[in-house]
C-alpha cells in the first residue's frame, strides 16, 4: 500500500516548469508550451472568459516540440525528423476545456485522429498554424525561393498554392484567421504582408508599407494586426484599406512578448524572469493593460485526494483477501447462487440513475457530466457533487434493501441480498453494506473487490457478512 500510495503521488505530481516556448491560440483560449526539467515539455492552457489568473497544466510530451499551433479547445504539436529533400513531420492532437462544473480544466479525446498522418516535405518546416477547419504546415526551400503550404483537411494533407518570397527571403511569422496570413522578409530586409484566403487559388499581397521593425501578425477579428517594436515595447497596428494604423501602444518589456488574438482584443503574453504575464490591448485604450501574472493551477489537492484514494483502495483490498476469503468454505443454502458479476455491475447502474437525476436536478449538472465525473474521480471541484451522489444512492438502496431485501435494479436483475445463513439482512447490516457500496461512486477501482472472493462480495458484503444471489421463489425473513 505505501509503494502505491508513493506511486500515486509520483505521477500526480508535475515537472517543475522553466521557461515559456511557445504561445499560441485563438477563439477565446490561449495555449502554452511551457519547457521543462529532463528536455521534456508541458502544455498549458488559460482562457481569459475563464477569469481567472491560473492557468492548467493539462499534458506533459517527451520532448520539446519543434512546431506549435492551435485554436480553441485543440493544440497540434509537430517534431521533425529528417534532412534536406526528405523532412518528415508527425503532427499529434491534443485537447482540452474548462469544465463550469468541475471548475478545472479537463482533458479531452481528440475530435479524430491524435496523431495526423505522417507528412514528407522537400524543404524546411517553419510554421505550424491552427485554425477552425485544422493546422497548416508552412515550410521555406531555398533553392526555390518559395513557401510552401500544406493544410489538414477533409482527413489528409492537401497541398495550397506557394507563395514566391524571392531571392533568399524568408518567414518572419504567420497567423490563421479569416485567411492565412504571412509576414515575410525580402534579400534587401523589407518586408510584407501576404494572405491567402481558405481553398484559395493564389496568395494576394497587401499593399501596405510594412515597418522594418514588424516582427509578428495576429488577427484581431476579421482585422489582420502586425506587433512592430518601438524601443521597449511591441506596439500593435492593424490595417484600415491599404494603410496601417496604430491600434495600441504595448507595455514597456513586451519586445520578447508573443501576440495571440483573444476575440475582441489581442493579448500580448511573456516570460518576465520564469513568471508569466500578459496584457491585453484594444481599440478602448491608447495602451495595454499593465501586465498581470498568471500561476499554474495548485495540484496539491488533487495529489492528496490520488494518495487517500489509493490508500483505501489497497486497504479494502487487504481486507476482502483476510476477510472475505475466510468465507469462501461456507457454503450457500441449498437452491441459492451468487449472482453473476455482469448483472450485479447492471444493477448498480440502474441504482445509480435516481441519484444522479436528483443531484443534477440539485446542482444545475448535465447528467452525462456526472457520469463523467464518476468515471475520472473526483477532482476539487467535482468532489462536493459526488458525495452527494453517494449519499443519495445509500438512502436510495439502503431503504429499498431494507423493506423488500432487494433494490429496483436488483429486482430487474432478479437479485436480492441475503446473509450467510439465507435471511434478509437485519437493519443494521444492510445500512453497512450499502455505505460501503456508495463509495464506488467516489472510487470506481472497488468494484474490481468482487471478483476477488469466490461468492463475488463487495467490500460491503464483506463488512456486512452479506451475499448477493438470484433471487429466492420467496422473500426471505428478516434476520434476528
Amino acid at each position: 500500500m505505501i509503494a502505491l500510495s508513493l506511486l500515486a503521488f509520483v505521477l500526480a505530481v508535475p515537472a517543475p516548469t522553466e521557461s515559456l516556448q511557445y504561445v499560441t491560440g485563438g477563439d477565446g483560449q490561449i495555449w502554452m508550451c511551457l519547457s521543462a526539467e529532463g528536455g521534456g515539455a508541458q502544455l498549458g492552457t488559460w482562457s481569459v472568459d475563464v477569469n481567472t489568473d491560473q492557468f492548467g497544466l493539462v499534458h506533459e510530451i517527451a520532448a520539446k516540440p519543434t512546431l506549435f499551433g492551435a485554436f480553441g479547445e485543440t493544440v497540434w504539436f509537430a517534431n521533425v525528423s529528417g534532412e534536406g529533400s526528405q523532412v518528415d513531420v508527425r503532427v499529434l492532437v491534443f485537447q482540452a476545456k474548462w469544465s463550469l462544473s468541475r471548475l478545472d480544466w479537463i482533458t479531452l479525446p481528440a475530435d479524430g485522429p491524435s496523431r495526423l498522418p505522417l507528412r514528407s516535405i522537400d524543404g524546411t518546416p517553419r510554421w505550424l498554424v491552427g485554425g477552425q477547419d485544422g493546422p497548416v504546415l508552412l515550410s521555406t526551400k531555398p533553392d526555390k525561393d518559395t513557401l510552401q503550404v500544406s493544410a489538414y483537411r477533409h482527413g489528409q494533407w492537401m497541398d495550397w498554392p506557394t507563395l514566391e518570397l524571392g531571392p533568399s527571403g524568408t518567414l518572419e511569422s504567420a497567423a490563421s484567421g479569416v485567411d492565412l496570413l504571412a509576414l515575410h522578409v525580402d534579400a534587401d530586409g523589407s518586408k510584407h504582408l501576404s494572405r491567402l484566403k481558405d481553398h484559395g487559388v493564389a496568395w494576394h499581397r497587401l499593399n501596405v508599407d510594412v515597418p522594418h521593425a514588424a516582427t509578428m501578425v495576429a488577427w484581431w477579428g476579421d482585422t489582420p494586426v502586425v506587433g512592430v517594436r518601438q524601443d521597449d515595447r511591441l506596439d500593435v497596428w492593424m490595417i484600415q484599406g491599404e494603410t496601417l494604423v496604430r491600434m495600441a501602444q504595448g507595455q514597456p518589456g513586451s519586445t520578447s512578448a508573443w501576440l495571440v488574438s483573444d476575440q475582441g482584443s489581442v493579448l500580448q503574453v511573456r516570460d518576465d524572469a520564469g513568471v508569466i504575464q500578459y496584457s491585453t490591448l484594444n481599440t478602448l485604450r491608447e495602451e495595454g493593460t499593465p501586465w498581470i501574472p498568471l500561476r499554474a493551477a495548485d495540484t496539491s489537492p488533487m495529489r492528496l485526494w490520488s494518495i487517500i484514494v489509493t490508500i483505501a483502495i489497497g486497504v479494502s483490498v487487504l481486507l476482502v483477501l483476510v476477510f472475505g476469503r475466510s468465507m469462501e468454505a461456507i457454503a450457500l443454502p441449498r437452491g441459492v447462487r451468487a449472482a453473476p458479476l455482469l448483472t450485479r455491475f447492471g444493477a448498480f447502474a440502474v441504482d445509480l440513475i435516481p441519484g444522479l437525476i436528483v443531484v443534477g436536478l440539485w446542482c444545475d449538472i448535465e447528467i452525462g457530466t456526472l457520469v463523467r465525473a464518476v468515471m475520472q474521480g473526483p477532482m476539487p471541484g467535482t468532489l462536493v457533487p459526488l458525495l452527494l451522489v453517494a449519499g443519495a444512492c445509500w438512502i436510495w438502496q439502503a431503504g429499498w434493501e431494507g423493506l423488500t431485501g432487494t433494490s429496483p435494479g436488483k429486482r430487474l436483475g432478479r437479485l436480492c441480498v441475503v446473509n450467510l445463513h439465507g435471511q434478509r439482512p437485519s437493519w443494521g447490516r444492510t445500512i453497512v453494506r450499502t455505505g460501503a457500496r456508495s463509495l464506488i461512486v467516489l472510487a470506481v477501482p472497488l468494484a474490481i473487490i468482487i471478483v476477488l472472493t469466490a461468492t463475488g462480495q463487495g467490500l460491503g458484503d464483506v463488512l456486512a457478512r452479506t451475499v448477493v444471489v438470484r433471487r429466492l421463489p420467496q422473500t426471505p425473513p428478516v434476520a434476528t
